[in-house]
């Protein structure tokens, strides 16, 4: 009797212990699927964070990098404006220099009175000579025509109709000149289309436009006409 009972006692204990084999078993499985899972969802987790924070400092660095560039290029931009503003002044101040002393020649020049002739030559003769070398001559009417075209530039930002009416009132001694100086005839009589060009683009409001070609013909004109006395 102890002996069937000891066997039937011994036969539930092998399967209490199969059971709870099987269940600490499949506890097992259970957990390590877990533990698989929470581990796979922690690295996509990881990855969405590192992408997150990638692009963060990405967009740092770009925002950063612009506004670096941005502060650079405008400091940049502030010293060429500098340098360029001085270089203008300086040419600007050069150029009124120069054309004050060129302004201050031709006074004296338009100044000097005509070279009186011999008392020796008769009236006949003297009644001769062309109208112009009487009057002065082309060099003076030149050099006041000069000096109007370099007067009516230095005005034409305040007045530009003043400044236009003035240019067109050296064409009449311009044309003058060029009967009295056949040589450069020609080249005078070609600065008219030039002058009424430039007048008329100050009437219009267009500044820009200088009276450089024009002056530039004069004071060739009146270096030659000094060279041949």
């Amino acid at each position: 009797m102890t002996s069937k009972i000891f066997s039937i006692a011994s036969f539930v204990l092998m399967v209490w212990l199969a059971y709870s084999g099987h269940t600490t078993a499949t506890r097992i499985q259970a957990i390590e699927q877990k533990l698989a899972q929470q581990e796979a969802l922690n690295e996509e987790v990881n990855a969405q964070r590192t992408a997150e924070l990638t692009k963060a400092i990405t967009s740092n660095t770009e925002s950063s990098l612009k506004k670096y560039t941005s502060q650079t290029t405008s400091k940049i931009n502030e010293s060429l404006d500098g340098i360029a503003s001085k270089v203008t002044n300086d040419l600007d101040q050069k150029q009124q220099e120069n054309k004050k002393q060129l302004m201050a020649k031709l006074d004296q020049i338009a100044s000097k009175p005509a070279a009186a002739l011999p008392q020796k030559k008769n009236e006949a003769v003297q009644s001769n000579k062309p109208a112009a070398e009487q009057t002065g001559g082309p060099q003076k009417d030149l050099s006041k025509a000069l000096k109007l075209a370099l007067e009516a530039e230095s005005e034409k930002t305040e007045n530009a109709a003043q400044a236009a009416e003035k240019l067109l009132s050296i064409k009449g001694s311009i044309w003058k000149s060029g009967d009295a100086i056949p040589q450069a005839k020609e080249e005078l009589r070609k600065l008219m289309g030039p002058i009424d060009y430039i007048a008329s683009q100050w009437k219009a409001g267009e500044n820009s436009r200088t009276v450089d070609s024009v002056t530039k013909v004069l004071q060739d004109t009146l270096q030659k006409l000094q060279a041949n006395k």
